[in-house]
């Protein structure tokens, strides 16, 4: 504008012999525009920062309207195509930070530039490769994120199984712990039960035998077997003595205390042979009778008095269920 202004002060200050020359130079003027600002084009697409500020020094110097037109531009452009080449390799905080940097250059240039299609298509293309990344990242954050909830409701689901493992496992040793507790406790009690039975079966059976005992049939037998079997065992020490006697009579030798064991012997199986006919008259109201001794065999009287005692615990066993 400056320039237009200065144009047409010179214009009115000059003779009309002169227009012709200054019409040349205002159009030579507007031509260097235009070639500088297609220099500074090429500059800022190669990314030449030096180049781009050499151009803008000469504009300058031309006092160029273009130049206050793109002074607060050109940084902005440069600034988004060198962020943009170093995004390229870059990665996570740091891409961020150049995206960031490369929206706020963005943000600085307005919405019509006086530049042609190549470098504005190039502005464009940064934007939208940038904008693709943006998205490109934004996918990968959220696939990211989306995978790291899986893994975290993943991890969640094999804990709480695993919980439950536990859980089930401790409610399981629980139960076999208390089963065999019960089952203990059930085969202590079995144990105590079946003790008791058995003592109370034994003294059923004691008591029984009491009973058999004292019943006629067994007194009666078990009296023979003790006089009958004295009867026997006096007979038998006493053979036994003469033979023992006559050794003395050969070989002249006497044993006082062999001779007294005898006769304490002797006397003892006088004393059962009385006490044992003694019961018998008293428990019967008769004589015993001695024809039971005859033939006496010790067994078979011991074995007939077992066999009795059996018989009698048994019917009072029976009485007694």
């Amino acid at each position: 504008m400056r320039t237009i202004i200065i144009i047409l002060a010179m214009l009115t200050a000059l003779p009309s012999v002169c227009f012709a020359d200054l019409t040349t130079f205002v159009e030579k003027i507007f031509q260097n525009d235009r070639t500088d600002l297609t220099v500074l084009e090429e500059k800022l697409l190669l990314r030449d920062r030096q180049g781009a500020h050499d151009v803008l020094q000469q504009m300058l110097r031309q006092d160029s309207d273009t130049f206050y037109k793109i002074l607060d531009m050109y940084d902005p452009i440069l600034g988004m195509f060198e962020t943009y080449d170093k995004l390229q390799n870059a990665t996570g905080f740091n891409e961020q930070r150049l995206i960031d940097e490369f929206h706020e250059y963005s943000r600085l240039l307005p919405l019509q530039i006086p530049f042609s299609n190549k470098l504005v298509d190039a502005i464009n293309g940064v934007r939208d490769k940038v904008n693709v990344r943006i998205q490109k990242r934004k996918e990968e954050a959220r696939l990211a994120a989306e995978q790291r909830k899986l893994e975290q409701e993943e991890r969640e689901r094999a804990q709480v199984a695993r919980f439950e493992a536990i859980r089930k496992y401790r409610e399981e040793q629980r139960r076999k712990d208390d089963e065999a507790r019960k089952k203990a406790q059930e085969e202590q009690e079995a144990l105590a039960a079946e003790q008791e039975q058995q003592r109370l079966y034994h003294e059923k059976v004691a008591t029984a035998q009491e009973w058999a005992c004292a019943e006629p049939d067994y007194i009666k037998q078990s009296l023979i077997c003790q006089v009958c079997g004295s009867i026997e065992g006096k007979r038998q020490l006493r053979e036994g003595l003469k033979r023992y006697q006559s050794y003395e009579r050969k070989f002249a030798v006497v044993n006082p205390i062999a001779r007294l064991d005898a006769v304490n012997m002797d006397i003892e199986y006088d004393s059962q042979i009385a006490d044992g006919k003694g019961q018998y008259k008293s428990k019967f109201r008769k004589n015993f009778p001695m024809s039971a001794c005859q033939k006496f065999d010790a067994d078979v009287c011991q074995s007939r008095l077992n066999a009795i005692e059996k018989q009698l615990v048994q019917k009072h066993l029976t009485a007694t269920n």
